[in-house]
């Protein structure tokens, strides 16, 4: 491939031959190791090209998380999201923004997509993937192809836990100079929410037994009552939440770090405040259960919850609620969480390792999270960051458990 560069440490432009109708097809980058040409004049037969550009984004953060959530990208692809990921991959980096500009032979220029990249000095952090608008989704290895020619030859990182995009580590093989080097194939867990739909029908979608102990619950505590805090005010239920959390963990002898937890709760408040909130139930002065959730987009994350022991049922009450609130608000996902999946799983049947998940009758949304070299020759000390190696517990099997 050969393309053409304008102003090399700014943006980087690529002619298209053209747009629509399947995947898109392009004049060829220059190779990574090539020295970058200017614009000259462009052949006869093809004046009328469109083009793509990588830019330096100049968008507000209002602006850049809006276009992000037009495009049904998970919080991650926020401002602040964008910045929390980084964290979880490296501790030094420069974030920068990038708009993906698309102009038309009449000279109609078009923000068709945007990305968030972490530059460190061992890996160059991708925030959740390409935020490209729907009707320009098959310019995806184009647009990819131009921001690794901008961003030149590295260790990458592409993907996210929440993300709904669909897998791309076998489509950056179809990219030149590119190698696959660690993969975490994932799921996301989805309860499907309709505007149209009333809220008893959905209840009729879920377990019966969710329902009946939820509902056992109201009867038995109808002095219960939800705090409910948003953004940074989250913090002011921060000390109920982490003591409930805690107990549970104990109960069920799994390992939790508190002192990790209220850096995530302060960083999650702080970064995603406009889109953050903390659900507690109390009953008199006992705190039974909580739900922290992210809204953004068409999507509800569910990130965390916990219960008391007893009385049975509040952990479901809550979760409702949340559930609720995000269908009253208009939301079309609930997304109950992420889970690893093996290489035998083939997408047409998913049976969720999580009982809870499986009583919201909750289906599976296929995605990917990788690392990739680009133009380098071998590891060298690049190694996989290791969030790569880890799954989740439980992880799919293809087996129910409880």
């Amino acid at each position: 491939m050969s393309g053409t560069v304008a102003g090399a440490t700014d943006e980087r432009t690529t002619r298209l031959l053209r747009v629509g109708g399947g995947p898109a097809q392009t004049e060829g980058l220059p190779g990574p190791a090539a020295a970058p040409a200017r614009a000259g004049p462009p052949d006869e037969g093809r004046r009328d090209a469109p083009r793509l550009t990588v830019a330096p984004s100049r968008a507000s953060a209002r602006c850049w998380d809006a276009f992000a959530q037009t495009c049904d990208a998970s919080f991650w692809s926020s401002r602040g999201g964008a910045r929390m990921w980084q964290f979880k991959l490296h501790a030094r980096f420069r974030l920068r923004f990038f708009d993906l500009i698309l102009t038309m032979p009449t000279g109609e220029r078009c923000k068709i997509g945007q990305c968030a990249v972490g530059l460190g000095p061992r890996l160059r952090v991708i925030a959740d993937g390409l935020a490209l608008r729907p009707e320009y989704a098959d310019l995806w290895p184009v647009a990819m192809e131009s921001l690794l020619g901008h961003l030149g030859p590295g260790r990458y990182v592409y993907g996210s836990f929440w993300s709904t995009e669909v897998p791309r580590h076998r489509a950056i093989l179809r990219l030149p100079h590119t190698r696959v080097v660690a993969v975490r194939r994932l799921v996301v867990e989805a309860i499907d929410l309709k505007r149209a739909e009333r809220w008893s029908d959905f209840l009729g979608r879920v377990s019966r037994n969710v329902v009946r102990n939820a509902r056992g619950f109201q009867q038995a505590h109808a002095d219960r009552r939800f705090l409910v805090s948003y953004g940074a005010g989250c913090l002011t239920l921060l000390p109920k939440v982490i003591r409930l959390r805690r107990r549970m963990y104990d109960r069920k002898r799994i390992a939790f770090s508190q002192t990790r937890a209220i850096v995530s709760y302060v960083l999650r408040s702080l970064l995603l405040r406009r889109y953050v909130s903390m659900w507690v139930t109390v009953a008199g002065r006992r705190v039974l259960a909580s739900a922290g959730t992210v809204a953004f987009g068409e999507s509800v994350s569910f990130l965390d919850g916990a219960s008391a022991p007893t009385p049975a049922g509040a952990g479901w009450d809550v979760l409702l609620h949340a559930i609720e609130d995000a269908h009253r608000s208009g939301r079309t996902r609930f997304q109950l969480g992420y889970t690893d999946v093996t290489d035998e799983f083939d997408g047409r049947a998913w049976v969720s390792p999580i009982r809870y998940r499986r009583d919201c009758r909750a289906r599976a949304i296929e995605t990917s999270l990788f690392a990739f070299d680009f133009a380098i020759e071998g590891a060298g000390d690049r190694n996989v960051p290791p969030v790569l190696l880890e799954r989740t517990d439980p992880c799919w099997t293809g087996e129910a458990q409880t």
